[in-house]
C-alpha cells in the first residue's frame, strides 16, 4: 500500500518499464468470484488527512452507489497499539476521538452502516516494536500476533465490536491481508525476506483464525521479484498456514497485468497449492488534462485509457480459470496533489471535487454491475487451450481503410481506447501481421510482403480473452464491411480473384528476330461461362434465340450461326448472374463491348466482347471474347531475357507489355537458337493487383 513508509509501486513500475450462481466449480483452479469480487482501496483518504472523517460519506457512498461493496483499509498495529504491553498485558485503543484518522472504530463504523466489508491489511508496527535493524524485532511478533487476533475479535464474524453496536448491521471482514507486499523493501525487515516472513506468520495466523474462525489469512505479495520469494515461502511451509495469495500485479495495460497472473497461477501449481490469488491492488496515475503518454510504459495515460485497461482486466480475470477471487484497484479517491509519492494522488477513481466517479471509476462501476448480474466463466488464461468466441470479451473496432494494402483501427473496450489490443491482419494463403495499439486505442496494420491479394480481414483482439467483429477490406478500393461477429470465430479470407497463368512459344526466329507467342490470362473461379445467343433486328425489342455457347474465360471463340444475319440485325449475348462463382449477369450487343463488376470474384472487372465477323448468305461467324481483369491490370509489364544454351546468366532483351484475355505476338531483336530459352517475368504489383508471373520458351527449331 502506498502510504506505509510503501515504496511507491505503479510509478516505479511504470518508471522502470517506461447466491447458487455464485457457488464454486467441482476444480479449485476454475472457483467463481463471490458478487463483491471487484473492491477499492480507500487508505489515502482515511489517513492522509486532504478529506476529513466528516466528508467521507459521499465518496464512500458513491462507491456503493456503483456496485462495489469491499474497502481495503490499514489495520494499523501503531494506531491501535501505540504503547508496549506491561507484563504482557496488552491495551488496545480501538476508539481515538483524538486522532479520528486513526480510529478503527469510526472506520469500521462509518463502512458498516453503508453496508461495505472491510478488507484489512496487519501492517504499521508501533515505535516500540522495532529493534535490531528491523522494522519489527523478532522478539515482537508474538506481540504482531496479539495485535492480529485483537483486531479479529473486535471486528470479525463473532466481534466486540458488532455486539457493542446492536443498531448496525454486522459486516465483518472474510480476509486478512498480513503486511503489504513482503517481498519488497515494505517487509519489516526492509528487504524481501521469507524466512522472516514465515517466522511470523504461523502464530498471526492461528490467532485470528481462533478469533475469526472461517476468515482467511493471506499473504502479502507485490509484483517485484515475486516468483522466487513465492516458492521461498512454500519451501518454508506456507502451505497449510496461508489460505491465498493477496497479489499486487501493476503492469502498463491489461495484457501485461494478466501476465503477471498467469506467472503467479504457475508457480503455485509448481508448488503444489490451488489456494486463490486475491489481487487487493492494481491501478494507474492518469494526466489531469492533455491526450497523455502514447504508451502507458512510458508515462500517465489518459483516464479513458486507464478506464478500458482495469475494467477489461478486472472482467477478464473474474471469467478465467487463474481461481482469481477479487480485484481491488488502488485508490477511491487520491489527493489530487503532490501530497502522496511520484503523483499517486492522480489514481483515484472519483473525483476529489465532488466525489462524482470519473471515467475509470464509471467503467469499473458498470463492471461491477455487470458482475453482480451475470457471472460466468470460460476464459482460459491459466489453463491449456482457448477461449471458445462465445466466451470471449467484446471489442469494438473502428476500422478507415484508406491506403490499398493497410487499415488503421481504433479499438475500444465499452467505450474507452483499449491500450495493447492487437489489431490482426490474415490473407487466404496464410500471412498474417499483428500491431499492438497505443494508450488511444489506435493502430494500422498492412499487409505482409508476398503475393498481391485482392482483400484482407482485419480483427481487434486480446489473445484468449477479448475480439472484436471481423472486417474484411478490399485492396483496390471501397470500406471495409463486417463479414463475422466478435463471437463467432474469425472465417477464412477470400483468395485472389484470379488465378494467373502466361503461356509462352518460340513461334519463329529468323537472321536478329525472334516472334514469341504468348497468352496472359487471369482465370477466375469460373473459368468456363455459358451465353445464350439472340439477334434483334432493327426497329423492333423482341429478340430470337440463335442457341447457346460456353467460352473460356480469357480466351476468343469464333462461332459459326446456321443463319444469315443482316448488317443492320443486333446480336445479343448474354449470361445470367452466378452468385457460387461470382461471374455477374453480363451483355454485349453488336460489336459493342459489354461488361460488370464480379463482387463474388473479389474485385474482377468482367468484360464481354461480341463481334460478326462475316455476314454469309447461310451462315454468319460470331467471335466472343470473355476476359475477367483485375482493375488497374488490363495490361501487365514483363520483362523479356534470353538465357543462352549451356549457360546460367540470362541478357535482358526488352520490356514487353501485354493485355489480359488476349493472344499476341511479341518481336524480338535477338538472335538465338536451338536450345536457348526466352523468359517473360513481370515481378509483381500490390498495386495492380498482380502476383509474380514468369513462363519461358525453349526454342525447339
Amino acid at each position: 500500500m502506498p502510504f506505509t513508509r510503501a515504496r511507491p509501486r505503479a510509478f516505479v513500475l511504470l518508471a522502470l518499464l517506461a447466491a447458487a450462481c455464485w457457488a464454486a466449480a467441482a476444480a479449485p483452479a476454475r472457483a467463481m468470484p463471490g458478487p463483491d469480487y471487484f473492491a477499492l482501496n480507500a487508505q489515502p483518504m482515511i489517513k492522509l488527512g486532504f478529506i476529513t472523517p466528516d466528508r467521507w460519506g459521499p465518496y464512500l457512498d458513491t462507491m456503493t452507489a456503483g456496485g462495489i461493496r469491499v474497502a481495503r483499509v490499514d489495520a494499523g498495529w501503531e494506531f491501535a497499539e501505540p504503547n508496549a504491553p506491561v507484563d504482557g498485558q496488552h491495551t488496545y485503543l480501538w476508539d481515538r476521538p483524538d486522532a479520528p484518522t486513526q480510529s478503527l472504530d469510526l472506520l469500521a463504523r462509518t463502512l458498516a452502516v453503508r453496508g461495505i466489508r472491510m478488507l484489512p491489511v496487519i501492517t504499521t508496527e508501533p515505535k516500540w516494536a522495532r529493534g535490531g535493524g528491523s522494522r519489527v524485532a523478532p522478539s515482537r511478533y508474538p506481540d504482531l500476533a496479539a495485535f492480529a487476533g485483537a483486531f479479529a475479535a473486535r471486528y470479525g464474524s463473532n466481534g466486540s465490536f458488532w455486539q457493542e453496536n446492536p443498531g448496525i448491521a454486522p459486516v465483518p471482514p472474510r480476509d486478512y491481508e498480513i503486511w503489504t507486499e513482503a517481498n519488497s523493501a515494505n517487509m519489516w525487515t526492509g528487504r524481501s525476506d521469507p524466512d522472516a516472513y514465515m517466522a511470523a506468520m504461523p502464530g498471526i495466523a492461528t490467532a485470528i483464525r481462533a478469533a475469526d474462525p472461517g476468515s482467511r489469512v493471506l499473504a502479502s505479495v507485490g509484483w517485484p521479484n515475486f516468483e522466487n520469494f513465492v516458492r521461498d515461502i512454500y519451501a518454508r511451509g506456507a502451505k497449510g498456514v496461508i489460505d491465498g495469495i493477496a497479489f499486487h500485479p501493476y503492469a502498463p495495460h491489461a495484457p501485461a497485468i494478466m501476465a503477471l497472473v498467469q506467472r503467479l497461477r504457475t508457480v503455485l501449481t509448481q508448488v503444489g497449492d490451488t489456494v486463490p490469488i486475491e489481487i487487493t491492488e492494481t491501478g494507474q496515475p492518469v494526466v489531469t488534462s492533455g491526450p497523455g503518454a502514447s504508451r502507458a510504459g512510458s508515462g500517465s495515460v489518459t483516464d479513458a485509457a486507464r478506464a478500458a485497461t482495469q475494467s477489461l482486466t478486472g472482467d477478464a480475470l473474474a471469467r478465467s480459470d487463474c481461481n482469481v477471487g477479487a480485484f481491488g484497484v488502488y485508490t477511491l479517491v487520491g489527493s489530487e496533489s503532490k501530497l502522496e509519492p511520484i503523483g499517486e494522488g492522480f489514481m483515484g477513481v472519483v473525483r476529489l471535487a465532488d466525489a462524482q466517479p470519473n471515467a475509470t471509476g464509471s467503467a469499473l462501476f458498470a463492471a461491477a454491475q455487470r458482475w453482480r448480474a451475470r457471472p460466468r466463466s470460460g476464459i482460459v488464461l491459466c489453463g491449456q487451450g482457448s477461449t471458445a468466441p462465445a466466451d470471449l470479451l467484446g471489442l469494438s473496432l473502428d476500422l478507415e481503410h484508406q491506403k490499398p494494402t493497410c487499415a488503421t483501427g481504433t479499438v475500444t473496450y465499452e467505450g474507452n481506447p483499449l491500450e495493447a489490443a492487437k489489431l490482426v491482419l490474415t490473407v487466404a494463403d496464410g500471412r498474417t501481421s499483428s500491431f499492438e495499439v497505443d494508450a488511444h486505442g489506435k493502430g494500422e496494420v498492412c499487409i505482409p510482403d508476398g503475393p498481391p491479394i485482392w482483400s484482407f480481414d482485419v480483427r481487434a483482439e486480446v489473445a484468449n480473452v477479448a475480439a472484436s467483429p471481423t472486417y474484411r477490406c478490399p485492396v483496390l478500393d471501397g470500406p471495409c464491411v463486417i463479414v463475422a461477429r466478435a463471437t463467432d470465430a474469425p472465417p477464412t479470407p477470400q483468395g485472389a480473384g484470379c488465378r494467373w497463368s502466361l503461356k509462352t512459344k518460340v513461334r519463329s526466329h529468323r537472321g536478329a528476330w525472334a516472334r514469341l507467342g504468348t497468352a496472359l490470362s487471369c482465370t477466375p473461379k469460373a473459368s468456363r461461362v455459358p451465353f445464350r445467343l439472340a439477334v434483334r433486328p432493327r426497329g423492333t425489342q423482341r429478340t430470337t434465340s440463335l442457341g447457346r455457347v460456353t467460352v473460356t474465360q480469357g480466351t476468343t471463340r469464333t462461332v459459326t450461326l446456321k443463319r444469315r444475319l443482316r448488317a443492320t440485325d443486333a446480336l445479343v449475348v448474354t449470361s445470367t448472374e452466378n452468385t457460387g462463382t461470382g461471374v455477374p449477369g453480363l451483355q454485349a450487343t453488336g460489336r459493342t463491348i459489354g461488361g460488370a463488376t464480379a463482387t463474388g470474384s473479389e474485385g474482377c472487372a468482367w468484360k464481354l466482347e461480341a463481334r460478326v465477323i462475316r455476314h454469309g448468305a447461310k451462315r454468319s461467324k460470331v467471335r466472343i471474347r470473355v476476359a475477367c481483369i483485375p482493375p488497374g491490370a488490363s495490361t501487365v509489364r514483363f520483362v523479356a531475357s534470353l538465357q543462352r544454351k549451356g549457360r546460367t546468366k540470362a541478357a535482358r532483351l526488352k520490356a514487353v507489355t501485354l493485355r489480359t484475355g488476349r493472344e499476341q505476338t511479341v518481336a524480338l531483336r535477338a538472335r538465338v537458337r536451338r536450345g536457348d530459352r526466352i523468359t517473360l517475368e513481370h515481378a509483381g504489383s500490390t498495386k495492380n493487383g498482380t502476383p509474380r508471373i514468369s513462363s519461358t520458351a525453349r526454342v525447339t527449331r
